[in-house]
């Protein structure tokens, strides 16, 4: 019997290799606003059941995007509302959810204060101690409870998302998972989701580049603008071998943890060269973009 890497030969049989779907029938059709749209799932290899739900999303009125135009690969996150106006980064802002709904502020009761000041999370204690706010959507529909955590010494901010299948998720506990205003860090405009656990110790974890000036002509319209605030997904961790209950990011900013699963994106930092596998660990700067583009909400 075949021996390959500790693996006989019937158990490679039964290890379906990752595949990207086939065309043709996975193309919507056009509804009443004229769009078509594709989804690709990403080829993520299995795990235990807790395993990141990405897809690149294309339709045909989307814009340029970090995938091209028209293409998305949407993660998580919660947003400062902009559409009523430029926010003001207080109270008085609204907030969008990760279903893109208005976010209220729960009733505070007798029995369930809001917002209240927190000094721990369970078994994890802070350094500093944080006001609390409850939010949920304006129009219930997924059954989910958010909590907004803003530091009283330093002024950090992060979210908690409480879903209802006992998922948490940790959105923006650190600066590489928040978009903020590169002179006013308190100035946070949407926090990424950085990690998640289930009530079983199984967690994903997060990471994101910060834009830069990397191999951009730094002349002409380009000179003087700071260019800093834009993430960019570009890991995603899951498989811990071993399981915590506890969200790593309580006590380790770059948790240390042997994930069995990684999903890398290449913006081009490992070369472009399809007939060349790309190494997994990057080798040069990433390339700039012959479409350069920036957002404005």
């Amino acid at each position: 019997m075949l021996i390959l890497n500790g693996f006989s030969s019937a158990t490679l049989a039964l290890i379906t290799p990752p595949f990207l779907p086939k065309g043709g029938k996975a193309l919507s059709q056009s509804g009443p606003d004229g769009l078509a749209s594709i989804t690709l799932p990403l080829p993520i290899s299995a795990e235990r059941g807790f395993a990141p739900a990405l897809a690149l999303h294309y339709s045909s009125g989307g814009g340029n995007g970090p995938f091209g135009v028209g293409w998305s690969c949407a993660t998580m996150s919660i947003a400062r509302r902009t559409s009523h106006g430029v926010p003001q980064y207080n109270d008085s802002d609204e907030f969008l959810g990760p279903d893109g709904e208005v976010l209220v502020q729960t009733l505070s009761t007798g029995d369930a204060p809001n917002p209240v000041t927190c000094f721990a999370y369970g078994d994890v204690s802070f350094p500093q101690s944080y006001t609390v706010t409850r939010y949920q959507p304006r129009t219930e529909s997924s059954f989910y409870r958010l909590e907004y955590w803003v530091g009283n010494s330093n002024g950090d901010d992060f979210w908690l998302l409480h879903d209802s299948n006992g998922i948490l998720h940790l959105l923006g506990k650190t600066a590489a998972a928040r978009l903020s205003d590169p002179q006013a860090a308190s100035h946070t405009a949407q926090w990424l989701v950085e990690e998640s656990v289930t009530p079983a110790g199984e967690h994903i974890y997060y990471s994101y580049l910060a834009e830069n000036g990397d191999n951009v002509d730094l002349n002409g319209n380009e000179a003087g603008r700071d260019r800093s605030a834009m993430r960019y997904l570009s890991k995603v961790q899951y498989g811990n071998a071993t399981p915590a209950a506890d969200l790593y990011l309580w006590t380790s900013a770059t948790p240390a943890v042997q994930w069995l699963f990684t999903l890398v994106f290449d913006y081009g930092e490992r070369g472009v060269d399809p007939q060349v596998p790309p190494a997994f660990t990057a080798q040069n700067s990433w390339l700039a973009r012959q479409d350069p583009f920036s957002l404005y909400n």
